[in-house]
């Protein structure tokens, strides 16, 4: 986690198979228990799409650089399936 903390991205998270936040390097952000299949906003339909749009191709997906709410920041935001090695 130090290391990711050290690349300056502002979050990461890793998400279930069915969606729900498990682990959220900065929960005033996205807290852990929430499900991207359930936006709370409009801004976060984006992590939904990502998501699905991850889960379906089984392959990396970004987003546009994007202006998300809390601090109005631009960004972009990456999606990846993560698999074990028996599954493609």
């Amino acid at each position: 986690i130090k290391r990711l903390e050290n690349l300056n991205y502002r979050n990461f998270m890793l998400v279930d198979d069915d969606g729900t936040v498990v682990l959220s390097l900065t929960p005033k952000l996205i807290e852990p228990g929430w499900n991207l299949l359930n936006p709370a906003t409009s801004e976060q339909k984006i992590f939904t799409e990502l998501f699905q749009r991850a889960s379906v191709a089984l392959q990396p997906q970004v987003s546009p650089l994007i202006y998300y709410n809390p601090d109005a920041a631009p960004g972009i935001f990456i999606s990846t399936p993560l698999t074990g090695k028996d599954q493609k």
